[in-house]
């Protein structure tokens, strides 16, 4: 899956503005009090050898914040922007498609955890996805 996609989503939906500052894939720094980590399931997706390039996965959004109020409805929003169907990624310099988004929707709502560190809350968002890569 490429994650880049899915961040481009959230910043279009002004949920975060750039991929490092308070967006980060696989692992978001502890010193980032605010932001949007997006990571892929510990077990992976699973390959289907019958149709090649084609995935049912899963993947989390896991928002961070000090503000519940700020979280709680932020975490929402979230869900909203990454429940969407049939959308085409493609790079902006060579026009390739870079992946292509079946569905992709909120498997639960938010789940709220509390984070000892700095009092900071975590939201962590789950979703089903749907797509196909070019190998």
């Amino acid at each position: 899956m490429n994650l880049d996609c899915i961040a481009e989503v959230l910043i279009e939906a002004n949920l975060a503005t750039a991929l490092g500052t308070d967006i980060f894939e696989h692992h978001i720094p502890e010193t980032c009090s605010q932001g949007i980590l997006l990571k892929m399931p510990m077990d992976g997706i699973p390959v289907n050898h019958y149709i090649p390039g084609f995935f049912k996965g899963r993947f989390q959004a896991i928002l961070r914040s000090k503000d519940h109020a700020y979280g709680d409805a932020n975490s929402l929003l979230i869900n909203k922007a990454l429940t969407f169907y049939q959308r085409v990624f493609t790079d902006s310099t060579s026009g390739a498609t870079l992946m292509r988004v079946l569905q992709c929707f909120p498997s639960t709502l938010p789940i709220v955890y509390p984070r000892s560190a700095g009092n900071e809350y975590e939201w962590a968002c789950n979703f089903v996805i749907h797509y196909i890569m070019s190998s």
